[in-house]
């Protein structure tokens, strides 16, 4: 049995500029339909699911975004008396199979950094915004090392194999860097009690 991946995206600052004025990222059509390609793909935002809605018809109308996400799934984060943006509160899945695309690492569940894509909270004024199409890269090497299908992971151009290697270095520096703050949050926690 073939392991899908739930694709959990912000809304705010990471598909769209914000809920008021609501200007696309550059890319944002192309990046929702590799998605959908790859997995599941569902919105977890602060913005409330009337105000969301609104949003994803308007930007599926106006050919912002596919036809199909004016009915994209959404995480009901406001039932849930939570901070953060829980994977494991994903209905039909759970963080083992589940990854956050956000802009806000405040949001991300404690341990669950590990599954969090992170990206450059989006000003419009910035023509040169190339996020999305970075943030589906690793969405692909992140997808392809959860579940060991084959997803291309090519990066356009001649760079492809240095770029690569450069991210899985990054990737180790994360997560090395994620454990030691979990080991000295344990060591300081057994230093207080031991006062």
């Amino acid at each position: 049995m073939t392991m899908t991946i739930t694709i959990a995206l912000d809304l705010e600052g990471t598909l769209i500029s914000d809920e008021t004025t609501r200007i696309p990222r550059p890319g944002l059509y192309d990046f929702l339909e590799a998605c959908k390609e790859l997995g599941r793909v569902m919105i977890y935002t602060m913005v409330d699911e009337e105000t969301a809605e609104e949003i994803t018809l308007e930007l599926s109308s106006k050919g912002f975004a596919p036809n199909w996400f004016s009915g994209v799934e959404w995480v009901d984060w406001f039932s849930h008396d939570t901070d953060f943006k829980d994977l494991d509160l994903i209905r039909g899945s759970d963080a083992k199979h589940a990854i956050l695309v956000d802009d806000h690492l405040g949001f991300v569940k404690p341990g669950q950094e590990h599954i969090w894509i992170p990206i450059n909270f989006f000003y419009p004024q910035d023509s040169n915004d190339a996020e999305l199409e970075n943030a589906l890269w690793k969405l692909k090497r992140k997808i392809k090392k959860l579940t060991g299908k084959p997803v291309d992971v090519s990066w356009p151009g001649d760079k492809d194999k240095k770029l690569q290697e450069l991210q899985d270095e990054i990737d180790d520096l994360l997560l090395d860097n994620i454990e030691l703050q979990k080991e000295k949050d344990k060591l300081t926690q057994i230093i207080l009690e031991d006062e």
